[in-house]
């Protein structure tokens, strides 16, 4: 069955259709492989990080809670954004003993529009406790990379 990635009430950022206020654990490749997206340029902007700013940020996306760290988490991609003092990331995680992908969005500090969260691993940083949106570059890089595991 292919899904739509639908808008999100941030401006130019997409999710996958889960239930308001949920954290994205466990959401199966085969999934995000069949959403269709749209063509939107807009980065939002988010840039891709590097595999050592990958390294850096991975107890920041992270939840701190038991099926949080009840897995061994390889990120597969990590895009990052700076707003008036605010770090906004947003993650796409493989989660190494189930397979299933994880999508996180943290931040380093809480604020109106993260009002919503949780602890991360890493003390001062926060995940948002909803589904993740993120920019159609996020979603097309992503099932890039799905394709290649």
């Amino acid at each position: 069955m292919t899904k739509m990635l639908r808008m999100s009430s941030a401006q130019n950022e997409y999710y996958l259709g889960d239930l308001p206020g949920t954290l994205q654990y466990a959401k199966d490749p085969k999934e995000i492989l069949s959403c269709l997206s749209c063509d939107n340029p807009h980065d939002c902007g988010y840039v891709f990080c590097d595999e050592d700013e990958i390294t850096e940020n991975y107890n920041r996306v992270i939840p701190n809670t038991k099926m949080g760290n009840d897995g061994v988490w390889k990120i597969l991609i990590l895009i990052r954004a700076e707003k008036d003092g605010v770090i906004l990331l947003k993650a796409a995680m493989l989660k190494k003993n189930t397979g299933n992908i994880g999508l996180m969005a943290g931040t380093n500090k809480r604020s109106q529009r993260l009002n919503f969260s949780i602890d991360a691993i890493e003390e001062g940083w926060f995940v948002g406790h909803y589904r993740m949106s993120a920019p159609i570059m996020f979603w097309n890089e992503l099932i890039k990379k799905i394709k290649s595991l």
